[in-house]
């Protein structure tokens, strides 16, 4: 799945001059460069007022929301009047506000003085918030907020990016790296987000292109009843599409099946490149990554990347069982076919 970060900036004519402009510029220069860069969707509503927060949320429809600007503790966040003068959000407007968005929105980042008493309204709805408990130097603010992204662009989890940012902050010998705050509700964590359609990506060696038809066909029959859309790199043949075009297919997935062979770990396409970027985007939980394994393939579990092997996911069908030690080709399809349609179940109606 996208991320798609909202940046909103206010620097209201009667407060502290900051340097907004330098920290949007610094954020979508380090996203330009990640290596997930086709994965994030950077917006940004300067000047901001009360109308065009709301306005933003229902246009932008964002993952992510960065306030950069003043805070004023229990007074609120400091938006622009009609006039360009402070205007106070109080923090109860701000939490219902955020109330009616916490279906799509997965973190908000309040990089602003005194934002841990929004962060505490905030986490009420949102998993996961940021605040500074203090004032915070511009330097430090601006150092906090290019680490953090920089790490989500490289496929880290939120938690990560947080730390990554605190940890920036000492090795620029600035002042200030407790103050940046990160909340976390785990009740909200364990909630999946609602979605409306779930996008499948099916990775797989061109020698196993039987059982991409076969598992296409399953999935078909789970589009039956479940909005499911199936994607492989068939489309780029009939189509003309890049490598590129697969990156991004790839990183728009909510559910990547990795079709498991001798023949996939052979392929340096599916080693070198899907897999990767497929296990990545696991850890960042972005994505469900499930093996599937087609034919005998000894020690498959050990293949991964560095910290992360295969053998940590479930796989497909039960047991781990291989298509030749199934007594019927049909029942270990049909085994296959009842745990997707079980995870598209889970992502689609969350309990």
């Amino acid at each position: 799945m996208q991320h798609t970060i909202l940046v909103l900036a206010a620097n209201p004519v009667d407060t502290r001059r900051l340097r907004l402009d330098q920290e949007v510029r610094d954020i979508r220069e380090g996203l330009q460069r990640s290596q997930q860069r086709d994965g994030f969707k950077l917006e940004v509503r300067h000047a901001l007022r009360a109308e065009d927060l709301y306005r933003a949320l229902l246009e932008v429809k964002p993952t992510i929301v960065h306030f950069c600007g003043h805070g004023e503790g229990l007074l609120g966040l400091m938006l622009e009047d009609q006039t360009g003068n402070a205007q106070a959000i109080s923090n109860d407007a701000l939490g219902k506000l955020f109330d009616l968005f916490k279906s799509q929105i997965q973190c908000v980042v309040l990089n602003a003085c005194y934002s841990t008493e929004q962060a505490k309204v905030l986490t009420q709805y949102i998993p996961h918030v940021i605040g500074m408990s203090i004032a915070i130097p511009d330097k430090t603010a601006l150092q906090y907020a290019v680490a953090f992204y920089d790490a989500l662009g490289a496929g880290q989890s939120f938690e990560f990016a947080h730390q990554l940012g605190v940890t920036a902050i000492g090795l620029q010998g600035l002042k200030g790296a407790d103050i940046p705050v990160l909340m976390t509700n785990t009740s909200l964590l364990d909630k999946p987000v609602e979605k409306s359609a779930i996008h499948v990506f099916i990775s797989y060696s061109k020698e196993d292109k039987e059982h991409r038809k076969e598992l296409e066909k399953r999935l078909k029959n789970i589009s039956r009843q479940f909005k499911v859309t199936a994607w492989s790199d068939e489309q780029l043949l009939a189509g003309g599409l890049t490598k590129e075009d697969i990156k991004a297919e790839l990183t728009n997935a909510d559910l990547i099946l990795l079709l498991i062979s001798s023949n996939f770990f052979n392929d340096d396409d599916c080693y070198e490149t899907e897999l990767p970027l497929a296990l990545k985007r696991y850890q960042a939980q972005q994505a469900i990554v499930i093996p599937i394994i087609v034919r005998n393939t000894p020690d498959w579990e050990e293949y991964g990347i560095e910290g992360f092997k295969l053998g940590k996911l479930t796989p497909l069908p039960k047991d781990g069982l291989p298509l030749k030690q199934w007594p019927d080709k049909d029942e270990f399809w049909a085994d296959v076919q009842t745990g997707l349609k079980k995870r598209v179940q889970n992502l689609l109606a969350p309990d």
